[in-house]
């Protein structure tokens, strides 16, 4: 079933609008604002949230009240099953500050961002390359020969590596994952 997707709002202590707590913004500006020392770098004991909605800087000192004045609210209301979604800003156990360096000491690497956007912010990582152009595959498409009953949505197929040939198993699935099997396939060769 699909889910609700819930997000826990807090009020803003100075304009008293309610939003989310995120790292960055829909146009891809960082919500936490930390104050630069002499050399430049970041000085992450300087930071403070951005409310989206007055531009007021909000100190972490007022995190606590905002947490119990907050309130889950859904993003599909009419949906039976609840989904939550929170990140590690909304935790009083870690601190904006640590949040700041955990991600400084992350922009290393991917193998270091990942976790830092997978467990810390709660989001899905995008991996950097080359997309696919849905276009582009739609056209390099084949017609498929083999009988698929009505029901059948999508079809997968898996290929298992043997040293003279290759077996190929093509299933199909339909509505609640029910499946069929649609062909067996073995294609000899080194």
């Amino acid at each position: 079933q699909p889910l609700d997707q819930r997000y826990f709002f807090l009020p803003c202590p100075h304009c008293g609008g309610y939003q989310r707590l995120v790292w960055k913004d829909a146009q891809e500006r960082y919500r936490l604002i930390c104050d630069r020392d002499e050399d430049g770098e970041l000085d992450p004991s300087s930071a403070r949230y951005l409310c989206e909605l007055c531009g007021a800087l909000i100190e972490e000192g007022h995190r606590d009240a905002m947490l119990a004045a907050g309130e889950w609210r859904a993003t599909y209301p009419g949906r039976e099953t609840r989904g939550y979604h929170i990140n590690t800003l909304y935790s009083p156990f870690v601190t904006w500050a640590k949040v700041v360096e955990k991600f400084l000491t992350s922009r290393q690497g991917a193998s270091k961002l990942k976790p830092f956007v997978n467990l810390w912010l709660g989001l899905p990582f995008e991996e950097e390359g080359a997309e696919i152009d849905p276009e582009h595959l739609k056209h390099r498409r084949d017609p498929y020969g083999a009988e698929v009953p009505r029901g059948v949505g999508l079809l997968t197929a898996a290929a298992d590596v043997q040293g003279d040939r290759l077996e190929v198993l093509v299933w199909g699935w339909g509505v609640g994952e029910e499946s069929w099997v649609i062909e067996w396939l073995q294609i000899d060769g080194d």
